[in-house]
């Protein structure tokens, strides 16, 4: 388990690289505080979430693990995508974090069952011509 970043507040993460220094030896000193939290909420890399989180610093993917629903959003930003004809560079972001098949069809098609199939999912014939606009295949 390795921290990968925290909820400074219910809209708010940083990632461990944007956090404040001391949050990693539980210093919160510089942390503003929320509502009553008596510390910001650490983010695990094995911490589940409903949606893709993304450092409100740099703006990088926090990378955690996704719920099914999670990954029926990323599913339907996909499908979105496709219906408009275009690349959506966060769903394009989103994909290289959570899809990371590096050339590797096997890899894809492990990713691809890990989605949740219904009517608001994309082929995988569609994901794999996504993945070779975004140059993840030649």
């Amino acid at each position: 388990m390795q921290v990968v970043g925290y909820y400074t507040d219910c809209d708010t993460a940083l990632c461990a690289d944007c956090a404040p220094s001391g949050f990693g030896q539980s210093d919160y000193a510089q942390w503003e505080g929320f509502e009553g939290w008596a510390e910001p909420l650490v983010i695990f890399d094995d911490t589940e979430s409903d949606s893709v989180t993304h450092c409100a610093d740099c703006g990088a993917v926090i990378d955690s693990a996704l719920t099914e629903e999670g990954y029926r959003y990323i599913g339907e930003a996909v499908r979105e995508g496709f219906g408009k004809g275009m690349q959506n560079p966060v769903t394009v972001l989103w994909l290289d974090e959570y899809a990371q098949w590096d050339d590797d069809l096997q890899a894809m098609d492990e990713f691809y069952r890990l989605l949740p199939k219904d009517s608001a999912w994309v082929e995988r014939d569609d994901l794999v011509k996504y993945a070779r606009l975004a140059g993840w295949f030649t």
